[in-house]
């Protein structure tokens, strides 16, 4: 007893600390922005206290492309934190490197503060001199604190290179630098003293604005939501009425099945009876449901079908990096938006390759990254490629067959998005749409012939047709997969499977008589199946 009630005490403690919490939207945004290879995305791991952010010492390349948020948290600070890909002001127009700059540029220009980053190994390099211009150019209202990163082993130096590394940085013109070190955690606590009056001015003019928003939105709804008090309320007080339905949800709990039932299958139809009256509580029930818990969306495939695109297209922005070369994204980005009053939260995941081609390396990381963020998503977008369906004649190959099986047999929901339709468009293409249009159908039933009605949605991200029908979809894939099947309607099921097979006898084993079954989860669709008794 004494261990459950300390554990529900540290329970309450963390929901009261959760409930405290400024909301995530009012937190200021800090930034991480530096040369490549100092270290933004193991700092970001460290002050989110997660290992999302791909890690891997790559001096002649770049690992980070996109740009990822997570909340930070430092002591008892909290803000949203952003990790960047490394800047090269001199790189060719239209390359990748300066498509990387501008998304950089333009979560810039939304935030309060920017840590920037220099590696103190190798001292000030003049690309940490050309940023430092970038930034007073772009963005001269944001607060900028120069890091000091790698200082593990500098400060017992007696040689003095933490003070000439210190000394270099403070000649940015960004003010005192700080020391520390992203990959031991030494120096946090100086960027905590630093940090905390910067976070909280910004957190405050942030409350300020919401609240300034919020006033106005009260004030001009205020019409309305008198009006809408005033019409036929019901008869009876609203205390009296939430006490009526509070009673008949509580008397329908009373008679839920739960596992001690001891009920044979031929015998249910009494308890049947009191069950139906409790499908249609579920079903509103698993509605609130739906609403109250973010949907886990994650888009999957194989490199270069139009992933990023499509993630673009949903959210309307340029969001992350697109472009022609295959592999561009290594980072799975995690987007969170909502559509129809449904929170959700979109992952961007790398290209799906199978593992015997890949190598050590960022690909190796970024492949199994993918992997795991697909494996925490509840419904799962598998994007497949229009135009080469058409050259190759064939809708899936191997790694796109085997993806969607294990996300069937996983019991996530599967949303299938034949992209680039815009390269199929005219009158000279019309046969080549049709075969694509009744191919794709047709190999889905075949190679998952124990799901029905996947549903199939043929769009051009680059155009942005098609996103409205894919977010359609998605919710009701979502809907179908949250919903608790009732005990009565899975009974009478498992009865119509049994009479169409034999019951026992000589070759075929002994009779089994069941209980009623018991729906455990309702998602992934687990269920309880007590065995009476084997007569023979």
């Amino acid at each position: 007893m004494g261990k459950l009630s300390a554990a529900a005490g540290g329970a309450g403690k963390r929901a009261l600390k959760r409930l405290l919490e400024p909301p995530i939207d009012t937190l200021s945004k800090v930034l991480l922005v530096g040369r490549p290879n100092v270290g933004k995305s193991a700092l970001f791991n460290r002050l989110t206290k997660r290992r999302e952010a791909l890690v891997y010492n790559t001096p002649d390349s770049h690992v980070t492309r996109d740009v990822r948020e997570g909340v930070a948290k430092l002591g008892d600070m909290r803000f949203r934190v952003m990790d960047t890909a490394g800047l090269e002001t001199d790189a060719e127009a239209a390359s990748v490197l300066y498509r990387t700059a501008g998304l950089t540029a333009a979560a810039l220009r939304n935030c309060q503060i920017a840590l920037f980053l220099v590696d103190g190994r190798s001292g000030v390099q003049p690309l940490d001199a050309e940023v430092g211009k970038w930034l007073r150019k772009l963005a001269p209202n944001v607060r900028v604190k120069v890091l000091l990163n790698k200082a593990e082993g500098m400060h017992d130096d007696a040689s003095g290179s933490l003070m000439a590394a210190m000394g270099e940085a403070y000649s940015l013109g960004f003010g005192t630098p700080v020391a520390i070190s992203a990959e031991s955690g030494l120096g946090l606590a100086d960027l905590y003293e630093d940090l905390r009056p910067w976070v909280e001015t910004a957190q405050e003019a942030l409350l300020a604005k919401r609240a300034a928003a919020n006033l106005r939105e009260e004030e001009s709804a205020a019409v309305e939501t008198e009006l809408e008090f005033r019409v036929d309320e019901p008869a009876g007080s609203g205390l009296e009425n939430e006490l009526s339905y509070k009673g008949e949800l509580s008397s329908l709990e009373d008679i839920s099945i739960n596992s001690e039932v001891r009920l044979s299958l031929g015998d249910t139809d009494e308890f049947e009876t009191k069950l139906n009256l409790n499908e249609e509580n579920e079903a509103l029930m698993s509605e609130a449901e739906l609403k109250r818990v973010p949907m886990q969306l994650a888009i999957a495939g194989r490199p270069n079908v139009g992933k990023s695109t499509l993630l673009n297209s949903l959210l309307m922005e340029e969001r992350v990096l697109t472009g022609p070369e295959p592999g561009l994204t290594r980072d799975s980005i995690r987007v969170e938006f909502e559509y129809e009053n449904q929170k959700i939260f979109l992952v961007d995941t790398a290209g799906w390759m199978q593992r015997k081609k890949l190598k050590e390396g960022p690909a190796a990381l970024s492949a199994m990254n993918a992997r795991r963020n697909v494996q925490r998503a509840h419904v799962v977008t598998l994007v497949l490629d229009a135009q080469e369906i058409a050259e190759t004649k064939r809708s899936m190959r191997h790694t796109e067959a085997a993806l969607a099986q294990w996300v069937v047999q996983e019991g996530r929901g599967l949303v299938v998005v034949v992209n680039k339709m815009d390269l199929l468009a005219g009158s000279e293409h019309a046969r080549l749409r049709s075969l694509v249009m009744k191919a794709v159908p047709e190999e889905i039933t075949k190679l998952l012939p124990q799901v029905t009605g996947v549903p199939i949605v043929f769009v051009s991200a680059l155009e942005g047709k098609g996103r409205a029908a894919v977010m359609r979809h998605v919710n009701e894939s979502y809907r179908l997969w949250c919903v608790r099947l009732p005990t009565a309607k899975l009974n009478r099921w498992i009865r119509k499977v049994m009479s169409r097979h034999p019951k026992g006898g000589e070759g075929h084993g002994a009779k089994v008589r069941l209980y009623a079954s018991l729906t455990i989860f309702s998602r992934r669709a687990c269920c309880q199946l007590p065995v009476l008794s084997a007569m023979t």
